[in-house]
């Protein structure tokens, strides 16, 4: 039987394999890479959580500090920052500082203080008449935007007094909607926020809001410039993803707090997670980048799998075709061959018939040497 069908079949099944080879190469660097992804937002979202932790921490210490010391001088709190190495151990924060509550009449004492204690043009600002006030009396490292904060009434500031009720009337920290910080209103940079600790007379949080209301002696606070909190947190993961943060649980570009990597939308991988924030609720949105989408197509590797599959499934249909090809033409000679001999018989026989047939003549077949190989029943009868 034909066996012709051979290659074809080889070639059918070398490409089916070779097409499932590549299918499972990209399926598996398009699974590798999704998980690589999935891993790094996940990391990021958390190491974002874990330094805003870090930085509530940081200012519950510091609320420590004024509940139990009620005169704290600016050399005082100085010494006590650079204790806490606030630059080298927490990098991102803009500052650690503290606002004070003064009622109406006891701005004068305090500005006396304040000068006394070096900050010569210490005022409150801005200037009017309010209830109560909540100036920065301290915000260090000193340098020179910390220094124009000083005398800064935030709770004049609607964003900023709604986190600052927030966080007396819970007694915990909580942090503000995004606000332009002071000093860069020139530059109208967005993508500030601010987070506070309340501070109580007697140091234990009080049983009730409006005891808490009472009892607020002011706030430990640290203002953030979101880009330079998220550049130092995720500051290696550029290359990995593009990042929107929302203040809020869902999207929407007037409450965009932070935006890193820009371009375009519509990265190959995506994802969402949302953290709390001190009470806020961020919603971060990751889209991956191209350098890292790269990653899905594995290199050369699915290429190189097509590639060299094609290859020898070509190989093997050459090689078994040849073999086909040799198969069949031996097939077909021993074919001829059949036939020949077959037709040499056939030959013999009508001529052994024709000899029987001829009674009445002898009939002799001799070989070359004169011997006799057959002889019909005529020769037999006259030759004996």
């Amino acid at each position: 039987m034909s066996r012709s069908w051979v290659p074809l079949l080889t070639l059918l099944v070398g490409l089916a394999t070779t097409a499932a080879a590549t299918w499972f190469a990209v399926n598996y660097f398009e699974a590798k890479t999704q998980a690589e992804f999935t891993d790094a937002v996940s990391e990021s979202a958390e190491d974002v959580r874990a330094r805003i932790d870090s930085y509530v921490a940081l200012l519950r210490g510091c609320s420590g500090l004024f509940a139990v010391q009620r005169q704290v001088t600016a050399g005082e709190f100085r010494a006590f920052v650079a204790r806490l190495r606030v630059s080298a151990d927490y990098p991102g924060v803009q500052g650690i500082g503290y606002a004070a509550r003064v009622r109406p009449g006891e701005e004068e004492g305090l500005i006396a203080r304040m000068r006394e204690q070096g900050h010569a043009n210490f005022k409150v600002w801005p200037e009017g008449s309010r209830e109560e006030y909540f100036p920065i009396l301290f915000l260090e490292p000193s340098d020179a935007r910390n220094r124009g904060a000083i005398g800064y009434d935030m709770y004049s500031d609607p964003t900023r007094r709604t986190a600052m009720e927030a966080a007396r009337d819970s007694g915990r920290a909580a942090a503000s909607a995004p606000v332009t910080l002071v000093r860069e209103v020139e530059r109208s940079e967005p993508g500030g926020f601010l987070i506070y600790v309340p501070v109580y007379r007697e140091g234990d949080v009080p049983t009730t809001i409006a005891e808490r209301r009472a009892a607020i002696a002011g706030f430990a606070y640290s203002p953030f410039r979101a880009n330079d909190l998220f550049r130092e947190v995720l500051g290696a993961s550029q290359n990995v993803f593009k990042l929107r943060v929302y203040d809020s649980a869902g999207y929407g570009d007037s409450r965009l707090l932070h935006e890193q990597g820009g371009g375009k939308d519509g990265g190959r991988f995506k994802s969402t997670r949302k953290i709390d924030v001190a009470g806020r609720t961020w919603t971060l949105r990751f889209e991956s980048q191209p350098a890292f989408e790269a990653r899905a197509h594995g290199g050369r590797i699915p290429l190189l799998t097509f590639l060299s599959g094609t290859l020898v499934t070509f190989l093997l249909f050459y090689f078994t075709s040849g073999e086909a090809r040799a198969r069949q033409a031996a097939e077909q000679t021993a074919r001829r061959l059949k036939r020949s001999r077959e037709a040499q018989r056939e030959s013999e026989e009508r001529l052994r018939l024709v000899a029987e047939s001829a009674r009445d003549y002898a009939i002799l077949m001799l070989d070359t040497n004169g011997a006799i190989l057959n002889a019909n029943s005529g020769a037999e009868q006259l030759y004996g």
